[in-house]
């Protein structure tokens, strides 16, 4: 789903502290190097989520969406 350079995602129900986030530099295998983003929530939990962007890649939206996530306990990476 593509959104708007103005589109948030909405806040999850319960929201605790954002930890570490950032940008990343990732190299595959291949030698390939790509973005990606990570956030940790402060307290960390045993569940991660990863998030794989839409056609445009890594939108401001998705890193968003993973600090959304890292607020709600959830370790996150969007790539």
């Amino acid at each position: 789903m593509c959104h708007g350079d103005d589109a948030r995602p909405p806040e999850p129900p319960v929201s605790g502290a954002l930890g570490a986030h950032s940008d990343l530099t990732l190299t595959s295998a291949d030698g390939t190097t790509f973005m990606a983003y990570a956030a940790l929530p402060a307290a960390p939990g045993a569940t991660g989520v990863v998030i794989l962007p839409d056609i445009r890649g890594l939108h401001q939206y998705y890193k968003d969406l993973a600090d959304t996530f890292a607020r709600a306990g959830f370790s996150t990476i969007a790539i």
